[in-house]
């Protein structure tokens, strides 16, 4: 009943402003004058009238565009249809985006999240796209299916997308993905969890560029059983970082390589911070900064300490 109240609302609104426009056009007649001149003011000021006559066209059609989208009944189911799907389908994704754009050892987390992701386009969970159509369809079980079908048709492309970057050995971004998943040998709980063999870590951790080489690997598989032990029963919710500073001393080349894979940042929006920090405390005039100075100011800053 609200919604309906709002359309006619939207709709009277519409026919006034229209009305209000050809009102004024019907104002407006040009007349034969001397050559034209911007700088008379009378040319100069239906120089501007004939623009604003162009921009009200503009306004005019969008509103008509508008009004036959909403005065037609299956043009308008459509659109609440693709509305209601894309918040369903789109809601995942933005929130993921928002926790990877955030500060932390976000690189332990990513793969997770990838993978989540995945889960929630098998799911094909849309409570409010399917509150929509079984209020289009009102027991009609074939126009639902057809509404259904539509709603699939407008989120696939999305999809696809997504899995041809992230999955089924996607030729761009699945590398990287890689290279997160191997970042979950870092994290305690998981750890304790997977229990990889000295074959399996070594498998997932040569993706990691810089620690692809022979030395390195032997000693993380030669302290594996070590931190496994030391993983398990751990409290969840522990910081991981905290954990690693506590265990430093008992395995030391996880936690110098722990050190290296925390840089690893999923997106670029911590450095982006930075950026912005150093812009907005550090202007022109001090260009000439030491070096220390800046860089103790920055890491003070970011770190609100």
């Amino acid at each position: 009943m609200l919604l309906e109240k709002n359309t006619l609302k939207r709709r009277k609104q519409g026919r006034e402003t229209l009305q209000s426009l050809e009102e004024y056009d019907n104002e407006f007649h040009p007349k034969e004058e001397e050559e034209f001149s911007l700088t008379l003011s009378r040319h100069l000021s239906n120089f501007i009238d004939v623009i604003a006559k162009d921009e009200r066209k503009k306004v005019k059609e969008e509103i008509e565009e508008r009004d036959d989208i909403l005065n037609g009944q299956q043009k308008l189911a459509l659109l609440k249809v693709e509305l209601a799907i894309t918040v369903d389908a789109m809601k995942p994704f933005v929130q993921s985006t928002y926790q990877l754009e955030g500060d932390g050892s976000l690189y332990l987390q990513a793969y997770q999240i990838v993978r989540k992701l995945e889960a929630e386009m098998r799911n094909l969970h849309f409570p409010n796209c399917s509150a929509v159509i079984r209020n289009i369809a009102n027991g009609n079980i074939a126009l639902q299916r057809q509404s259904e079908a539509y709603a699939m048709a407008c989120i696939q492309p999305a999809y696809d997308y997504f899995a041809s970057k992230f999955l089924n050995n996607g030729d761009q971004l699945q590398p990287a993905v890689e290279i997160f998943k191997a970042g979950r040998l870092f994290n305690p709980t998981k750890i304790a969890e997977i229990q990889p063999t000295a074959a399996i870590l070594s498998d997932q951790l040569r993706k990691v560029p810089f620690l692809n080489n022979d030395a390195c690997i032997d000693g993380l598989q030669r302290e594996l059983p070590t931190y496994i032990a030391a993983a398990t029963d751990v409290n969840p919710d522990i910081n991981v970082l905290t954990w690693w500073e506590i265990h430093e001393q008992e395995i030391p080349n996880w936690a110098k390589a722990c050190k290296k894979i925390l840089l690893i940042q999923p997106s670029s929006a911590a450095s982006v911070r930075v950026s912005s920090l150093l812009e907005n405390s550090f202007r022109d005039n001090q260009a000439c900064a030491m070096e220390d100075y800046i860089e103790t100011s920055i890491m003070l800053q970011y770190n609100q300490r």
